[in-house]
């Protein structure tokens, strides 16, 4: 299995990976946000435009239609009317003064950000993808656009391949997803999906239509086997509020594989002491915030409670915690859900209040509906436990209060009795529903943060892991998950104390040689048990006392060193900048020229061969 961008990745030249798609300008919608509210936040002069609106309309729109072009505004007026989801006149403001005038160079080539969209566009652009997968199932198919959608096309092995009309429907391509856990602004419709792929697939292979074939196979997945009931009729509720409040009379509710006693769904107030002091000696519950990824930190930082209950003087927190973004496709033994109603928007329940209601405008319901879609992914997380944590009261919540209008809302959505004892409801909690941990169930968390962590690399998901491994009491996997956080947010000094102390010598070795110069004291002082390997060498030279002689003998080996074993590029990156202060250093002894330069230049030559990176200007002065 791969995650879609690590793979895309993958197919790009490290170069350009290096020099165009470099992680710390990815822009997620997060990151979007805050730029758009520092940009936008107090000029913008229309009121009905919001960062969400913002990100939807140039993700799914201008830059996820088409790999050749941006989508303008004459184009999306044609769209018909039905894949339109916001008016005309919005989509030209935002196309002018959003992406025109701001966006759209931000993540051009000289600037150097860049999104999911724009990788994409870059593999397509590049004919990187190659038909070699004979079946591809995609999860979580609700956050792809169009662009996205044509790059999965051409992975499948049929996408190259002449296929008879009667074997069309036998091609294994499955999509799994749901289009009310789209947590972020991505436009998800499975209607427009479905036109998309038997234009580009089926009628692509079948011009003719011989086959008879004009539409994919379509099951609706209706039984929750994560669950137990209780939580499931509760996610149920949720999705009949959306069904309310959105006028969509398709939503169905889900049915509970497991129907065993459980516990059932609790709310506690802020502000109940002993639910924070029996939470902290719990060490398999996981916390969702109702905020958006890579903004937990933020979140709790700003948050005077959950800064002082959870946060930790080292800066960490006394529990996983996790946005819904982060959490969606996982699942948890218990989960606690903060501040969702302190944090809901103010006008979401308007239609159960107001019986002269309207309707929403499309552009007011966008950011109304992903809200609805971040808790729906939180409240169904969990397996066995919900619990609920808010400011107020349930029945003076802004969001909770909901509840207090069942018959308002069953006499809407329930004409054809599919929700009849289908909901589940909450009670308020008590200390006796906060129970002991179940071992077995902190480690399991524990573990799964780290494999995340490692298949993407999050230095987010492995302090999670270190969090859980420690509240579990093995020290020493926090700690290697810690470092490996540290590693990856480039604290290479860090990391490489980390590693060392649990005696993990290769891997601090490594940290500490992509610290550069301030990591070849460490090598030398605290690493000598690997006095063998080139890296020690280069290190004692560039720390110690340098002789012309041994750092032309330095050289000469690294020309014979495989850097095909090295995983990552920034160690290659790391060995040329080393191996530029040893021959800087020669060159400067210019009494020594007629001595080292015959056989250096060779070395030089060599090593450069082999794909480091050394000055031009400093191999010059070497040949000339």
């Amino acid at each position: 299995f791969h995650e879609f961008r690590q793979y895309l990745l993958s197919l790009v030249p490290e170069e350009v990976k290096k020099q165009r798609f470099i992680q710390k300008n990815y822009i997620d919608y997060s990151t979007f946000r805050k730029n758009w509210s520092i940009r936008f936040g107090r000029t913008s002069t229309r009121r009905d435009v919001s960062p969400d609106l913002c990100w939807h309309i140039i993700r799914t729109y201008i830059k996820g239609t088409s790999p050749d072009t941006f989508l303008e505004i004459d184009e999306y007026c044609q769209l018909e009317q039905k894949h339109r989801t916001v008016s005309p006149d919005v989509y030209r403001w935002v196309y002018q003064n959003v992406w025109e005038n701001w966006y759209k160079a931000m993540t051009s080539e000289d600037n150097g950000c860049w999104d999911d969209q724009d990788l994409v566009r870059y593999v397509l652009d590049n004919d990187l993808i190659k038909a070699v997968f004979p079946c591809i199932f995609c999860d979580e198919a609700q956050d792809f656009t169009r662009v996205e959608l044509e790059a999965i096309r051409r992975m499948s092995l049929f996408s190259d391949r002449t296929v008879t009309p009667q074997d069309i429907a036998r091609i294994p391509f499955v999509f799994a997803g749901d289009q009310f856990q789209t947590v972020n602004p991505t436009g998800f419709r499975w209607d427009a999906i479905k036109a998309w792929f038997v234009e580009k697939f089926i009628f692509a292979l079948d011009p003719n239509r011989r086959s008879g074939l004009n539409d994919i196979n379509y099951h609706e997945l209706s039984y929750n086997y994560r669950s137990t009931a209780r939580i499931v009729g509760f996610s149920n509720y949720v999705q009949a509020l959306r069904a309310y409040l959105f006028d969509l009379p398709d939503v169905e509710p889900q049915i509970p594989w497991d129907n065993s006693s459980a516990s059932p769904v609790s709310y506690f107030q802020i502000n109940q002491d002993f639910f924070w002091d029996e939470l902290q000696k719990l060490s398999d519950v996981v916390l969702i915030l109702p905020c958006h990824e890579n903004e937990e930190d933020w979140f709790i930082d700003n948050d005077p409670v959950l800064s002082e209950r959870i946060r930790t003087s080292d800066g960490s927190t006394r529990m996983p915690v996790l946005s819904p973004v982060r959490a969606k496709g996982r699942e948890f033994t218990r989960v606690v859900l903060y501040g969702f109603g302190k944090n809901c928007p103010d006008r979401l329940l308007e239609p159960l209040r107001n019986p002269d209601f309207q309707g929403f405008s499309q552009e007011e319901s966008l950011p109304l509906e992903y809200f609805l879609n971040r808790l729906y992914v939180a409240v169904s997380r969990p397996k066995q436990q919900l619990m609920i944590v808010d400011e107020d009261p349930a029945e003076r919540s802004k969001l909770w209060v909901f509840t207090n209008f069942e018959e308002q809302i069953m006499a809407k959505v329930n004409a054809r009795k599919a929700w009849d004892d289908k909901l589940s409801y909450m009670e308020n909690g008590r200390i006796d529903m906060l129970t002991a941990s179940n071992p077995a169930d902190s480690q399991e968390n524990a573990r799964f943060f780290e494999d995340e962590g490692m298949r993407l690399l999050d230095s987010y998901m492995f302090r999670q892991a270190a969090i859980s491994y420690k509240n579990c009491g093995n020290n020493t996997k926090a700690n290697f998950c810690r470092a490996w956080e540290y590693r990856i947010d480039e604290k290479y000094g860090v990391a490489g104390d980390l590693f060392l102390g649990i005696g993990a010598l290769e891997d601090a070795v490594k940290c500490y040689w992509m610290a550069g110069k301030e990591g070849w004291p460490q090598i030398v002082s605290k690493c000598k048990d690997v006095a063998s390997r080139i890296e020690y060498q280069l290190a004692a030279f560039l720390c110690g006392k340098k002789e012309v002689g041994e750092g032309v003998r330095i050289l000469e080996r690294l020309s014979n060193y495989d850097f095909r074993q090295l995983e990552d590029y920034d160690m290659h990156i790391m060995f040329g900048k080393a191996a530029e202060e040893v021959l800087r250093f020669i060159l400067n002894k210019n009494n020594h020229k007629h001595l080292v330069y015959p056989a250096l230049q060779g070395y030089v030559k060599k090593i450069r061969r082999d794909g480091i990176k050394i000055d031009d200007s400093l191999f010059a002065d070497l040949a000339f």
